[in-house]
């Protein structure tokens, strides 16, 4: 029965059920109300809520049904059981809206990946199901029954006529059946009606003369459109992404910037969700941001730059050196529009430089400052390094800010420092060491910092911050380092290692993975945090899998790619594996995408899209549903050193010519026209292809 026919009207379906409960009990009330028509939750009885349209029982997993129903997906938040009469169909349209017709003639949540589903039902033929369901992990198939056999079209239900003495509909195009097959006008009722593939999912497929495609699933999920990317232009040959002079619908803006030979460059590019960028570097000689030339005052000075939504430079602000440098390594945006940064500063002799609130600390030092959306000076502070005889002792990894303000900051240094809650120092005046520190969301308590290393046995680490403050730590490490709970040794070469600490400094957890062979397991990019699990994405050598804790990933040839997911304490949630696209680095985009920045070695598939081995770089967006729907390459000739994502979809990134440090320029059309210069900033929305 069609799932129009079989609802009853609103106002008609409560009164009935209402008028029923007069005479019957509480329990008996809230059973007669299931199926009811609804718009909102208050049209039901009791706990009852209104999903599909319909009054259904709410719960977590099948258990929590009481007549032996399937618990689904429903309208999330919201789980439902199924009604008895939601459970059987033929085709899709027999479904509530968002379901789909299993091959078992159920019907089901769709889905890609066991995380798709709720939790006690797994993945199987694009379809969740319960494990008991499964005959050897598979869900039967079972064939729908055959249309009735008639004599006279008196005898089949309207509108289907007798046709070859078969009740069957009558057609012109293929989406006038339930079959979506139409031949002869006549709709052949055994057609595809159960799905024969997740709606938007891609598959290799083999180009007509050589090489390899794409193809996608269509919207009906009835199969796949034909083979793209084989030819490699817009409109004929498939979604590929413009390069070079192919216009680009994502393309927004883009500035070139010329930086003069020397020690001038970028060093760091946020997104703000009102899609203004905001870009940070050094320089030291007059340097060209896009319409505005900044000249230092003296040594190594820093700038930070603000473009607009569309484009133009609001204004640059820069931070006198004095007579050594200073340099914002890591920055931060706050959704009203004030910037935290953290750098370093300093040189043998030199003054403290005064970043808008007075001179810092004695240099070398690393600071903290906070400006508000036009760029006027917050807050600043410095905190020097011992023994005050280098700079190079101060390295700013990165910076992140949490959900409830708390800042911390993690890096490199050697020596001795004082952060505000005691010193930390590394195991000799000399021997390099890392930090994190955390702070309140003034930047004036510090509320813990640890040294971690124990020598120069970490990498750069990154951070990424929970709800509650606490935050994690991802790097990796060599030889033996204590994390908190006591010693851990890497089994060989570099090993990724990810830790925690709460608000106070404690020790959480620590985790470390190891590859068994020779062979580096890397964590790339920082980590991101979603509101319910920590992201982050690495490399390993595929000869040698690693095992997060949910399985050993796939081996083989090369290197291959893992994304993490990971719930606050550290605990395995998720993990994937693509051995082909190459990823540097993971970003959310607050629309529940990731946004997914790579490198190619070899022509490649990506999503929709065919990559030559040329296209170097490339930015790409993966659905919630696991689907890469866009994807964004950049010629060979530049290097993309620096990218942001900012909660509405916006990106940012920042591009070098790698002649930039001769003072050398190039001319590049990045999506809307040739631009001049050395660096090259831009921003993209993303489009589907």
């Amino acid at each position: 029965m069609r799932k129009g026919a079989r609802h009853v009207g609103v106002g008609l379906g409560l009164l009935g059920a209402l008028a029923w409960g007069a005479c019957k009990g509480p329990e008996e009330a809230v059973l007669a109300a299931l199926g009811s028509g609804c718009v909102l939750d208050s049209d039901c009885e009791g706990e009852l809520v209104c999903v599909f349209q319909r009054c259904h029982q709410a719960c977590e997993t099948s258990v929590d049904c009481p007549r032996g129903e399937r618990c689904v997906v429903g309208a999330p938040p919201t789980h439902v059981c199924l009604l008895e009469d939601e459970t059987e169909c033929v085709r899709n349209s027999d479904c509530p809206e968002v379901l789909i017709c299993a091959s078992d003639r159920k019907c089901r949540d769709e889905c890609v990946a066991d995380p798709d589903c709720l939790g006690d039902q797994v993945c199987a033929q694009q379809a969740c199901a319960l494990e008991a369901e499964l005959v050897e992990g598979r869900l039967p198939e079972v064939e729908p029954d055959p249309e009735p056999s008639c004599a006279f079209d008196s005898e089949c239900v309207f509108p289907k006529r007798c046709i070859d003495e078969v009740c069957r509909f009558e057609c012109e195009v293929d989406a006038d059946c339930p079959s979506q097959r139409c031949e002869d006008n006549r709709c052949d009722p055994l057609g595809p009606v159960a799905p024969t593939c997740v709606p938007a999912h891609q598959q290799g497929c083999a180009c007509p003369t050589s090489g390899t495609g794409v193809q996608i699933c269509a919207d009906d999920g009835l199969g796949y459109g034909d083979c793209l990317g084989c030819g490699g232009m817009m409109g004929t040959a498939g979604a590929c992404p413009p390069t070079g002079m192919m216009s680009d619908p994502s393309f927004v803006w883009g500035r070139a910037l010329t930086f003069p030979a020397g020690l001038a460059t970028t060093s760091a590019v946020m997104v703000h969700q009102s899609g203004d960028v905001v870009l940070a570097g050094t320089t030291t000689l007059p340097t060209d941001l896009g319409g505005q030339v900044v000249s230092p005052a003296n040594g190594v000075d820093a700038f930070l730059a603000r473009y607009g939504a569309g484009g133009s430079l609001q204004g640059v602000t820069t931070y006198d050196a004095g007579t050594g440098s200073v340099e914002v390594s890591a920055l931060e945006v706050l959704p009203s529009g004030e910037v935290w940064l953290a750098g370093c500063y300093g040189g043998n002799g030199s003054t403290a430089p005064n970043l808008g609130g007075g001179p810092l600390a004695p240099p070398p030092g690393l600071f903290l400052m906070r400006q508000d959306a036009s760029g006027n000076h917050l807050f600043s502070t410095g905190f020097t390094f011992f023994p005050q005889m280098s700079p190079s002792g101060c390295h700013a990894h990165d910076l992140t800010v949490g959900p409830g303000g708390q800042i911390a900051v993690g890096g490199g240094f050697y020596g001795t420092v004082n952060f505000g809650s005691g010193n930390i120092s590394s195991p000799g005046t000399f021997i390099s060491s890392s930090f994190v520190a955390a702070f309140d969301p003034t930047g004036v308590t510090n509320l813990f910092a640890r040294e971690v290393g124990g020598g120069n046995n970490i990498s750069k680490v990154t951070l990424a911050m929970a709800t509650n403050g606490n935050v994690l730590v991802a790097s990796q490490f060599l030889d033996t380092v204590d994390f908190g709970s006591g010693p851990k040794t890497a089994v060989d070469s570099y090993d990724a290692v990810i830790w925690g600490y709460d608000v106070t400094g404690t020790p959480l957890f620590d985790r470390s993975y190891d590859s068994a062979d020779s062979n580096d397991l890397l964590f790339i990019g920082e980590p991101a945090f979603d509101g319910t699990s920590f992201r982050l994405v690495g490399a390993y050598a595929a000869s040698d899998p690693p095992d997060f804790g949910g399985g050993v990933l796939p081996s083989g040839v090369g290197t291959n790619r893992f994304d993490l997911a990971l719930d606050p304490a550290g605990n395995w949630v998720s993990d994937g594996t693509d051995a082909e696209m190459g990823a540097t680095a993971i970003f959310l985009d607050g629309q529940g995408n990731e946004i997914i920045v790579g490198g190619l070695a070899q022509a490649t598939t990506v999503g929709p899209c065919a990559l030559p081995a040329s296209s170097d770089h490339y930015i790409a967006r993966r659905t919630p549903m696991g689907i890469v729907d866009w994807v964004r390459t950049f010629p060979s000739s530049l290097h993309l050193l620096w990218y942001a994502v900012g909660i509405n979809g916006d990106i940012a990134l920042v591009l070098r010519y790698p002649q930039a440090s001769t003072g050398m320029t190039t001319t590049v059309d990045l999506g809307a026209g040739p631009l001049t210069g050395n660096y090259f900033i831009v921003k993209l929305h993303p489009t589907l292809p």
